[in-house]
């Protein structure tokens, strides 16, 4: 900014979220009536509050809450909601196993 010849500042509004986790994901974004926040293929049986991201493959939840689900390349990742930051350890795991 030192150098810069015109500078402009204008102040907004706007609401703000570091989206770093799973958990941060699964509050952004439309949710149902059950406050799932679905994306792709996925059917949600008596489910509620969970955050299930299908790509490529169909995913299908009942009688389940509080979950996070990602189905990608042909791998799928299930954690309770508030333990996303255990995918460190799980990606570690997975490592170690070749």
């Amino acid at each position: 900014m030192e150098r810069a010849a015109r500078v402009a500042v204008v102040p907004v509004a706007c609401g703000w979220s570091d989206v770093g986790s799973w958990d941060a994901l699964a509050d952004m974004g439309p949710h149902d009536g059950a406050g799932n926040r679905l994306t792709g293929d996925v059917i949600a049986l008596d489910a509620r509050d969970n955050l299930v991201l299908a790509d490529g493959m169909t995913v299908t939840l009942s009688g389940v809450e509080g979950l996070i689900v990602v189905a990608s390349e042909g791998k799928v990742l299930i954690v309770p909601r508030g333990r996303s930051q255990d995918v460190k350890r799980i990606v570690e795991a997975m490592k170690g196993r070749g």
